[in-house]
């Protein structure tokens, strides 16, 4: 997974945990894909301050899902509910007498992979 990407993902969970500056320069850098200069320019700081900044973030996030796992587990169910939504479209069109129950697998992981 791309750097970028993956600190993104961790912002999503662990992202209550940095401090306000932190968070802000966080999502504008790798959310809103804004350069490290467009920052420091917008909050009257060095470049360097918004990498500093930065760095600490990432430590963070990175340290936190180490330690706790919860966006590994996460993306890991998603692609479990994903291959469960699969399976059970494979066999409702097989139609042999499981579609209603195939159908009532759909609905409800679709509902949840909707959900998370």
């Amino acid at each position: 997974m791309a750097k970028n990407l993956e600190i993104s993902i961790l912002l999503d969970f662990y992202a209550d945990l940095l401090t306000d500056k932190q968070k802000e320069f966080a999502r504008l850098y790798y959310n809103e894909d804004l350069s490290l200069a467009e920052i420091a320019e917008m909050e009257d700081i060095t470049r360097q301050g918004v990498r500093d900044a930065l760095k600490r973030a990432e430590h963070i996030l990175t340290n936190m899902e180490q330690t706790l796992g919860v966006a590994k587990n996460f993306m890991e169910i998603r692609e479990k509910l994903a291959d469960i939504v699969r399976c059970a479209q494979e066999i409702k069109q097989m139609d042999t007498g499981g579609a209603a129950y195939a159908g009532r697998i759909i609905q409800d992981a679709q509902e949840l992979l909707d959900k998370y």
